[in-house]
């Protein structure tokens, strides 16, 4: 990058005009209509015309490729711990269901209800 100032330098008008037709932005100072005559006599005035062009620059650069390659590998590390005792997370329930049954009470066919008790985890 430039720091700042720019060296000036003369060139040709065609070099000028292919300058300006390349510039993305252009600022002119000074006036280049300066009138000669004054009173009839002729003089010959001399003007500074400044112009600041910004000329994009493109540029080709080569960069080194850098290509990352993988590790594999297996680490090993000792991991302390306190042993682990096992949890129960389950409680004993009963379950009383009825059960209807037939039975003979005096010769004849009866149907009775008897609870039947059952303990399962929960």
């Amino acid at each position: 990058m430039a720091s700042g100032r720019v060296a000036t330098q003369a060139i040709t008008q065609q070099d000028a005009n292919a300058t300006m037709r390349r510039a993305i932005h252009t600022q002119h100072h000074g006036s280049s209509d300066v009138d000669g005559a004054e009173g009839g006599a002729t003089k010959t005035v001399v003007t500074t015309v400044k112009k600041h062009a910004l000329v994009p620059v493109e540029e080709t650069v080569k960069v080194p490729v850098v290509r990352k390659e993988v590790n594999r590998y297996s680490e090993k590390q000792v991991v302390k711990a306190q042993r682990l005792v096992p949890v129960q997370k389950f409680k004993e329930v009963e379950e009383t269901t009825l059960e209807v049954r037939r039975e003979m009470v005096n010769g004849r066919p009866e149907k009775r209800a008897v609870p039947v008790t059952k303990t399962r985890m929960q």
